[in-house]
């Protein structure tokens, strides 16, 4: 799981701003880690159990993502029910 430049992963990234990434440890590669830091942003990422040598990451940070895909999720949840797809 390496994210070269041309890879979805690394692109989604391009002309974004912010100071930080947020991603799930699937999401762990150095050449991701190093288009993050080329864009300012700091790596909020755990390390895989893979690793030889654990990157530290701000967990304060990463709790973060929970709260961000638990509003993701209510959203999808609220657009069945306005689009009325449970009749």
């Amino acid at each position: 799981m390496t994210a070269e430049p041309s890879s979805p992963r690394a692109a989604i990234l391009d002309g974004q701003q912010g100071q930080a990434v947020i991603a799930d440890n699937a999401y762990d590669s150095n050449a991701l880690r190093a288009t993050i830091a080329s864009m300012g942003a700091e790596a909020v990422i755990p390390s895989n159990r893979s690793r030889k040598i654990i990157i530290p990451h701000d967990p304060v940070v990463y709790r973060h993502r929970n709260k961000i895909g638990r509003c993701f999720h209510r959203l999808k949840h609220f657009r069945r029910v306005a689009t009325r797809w449970l009749r």
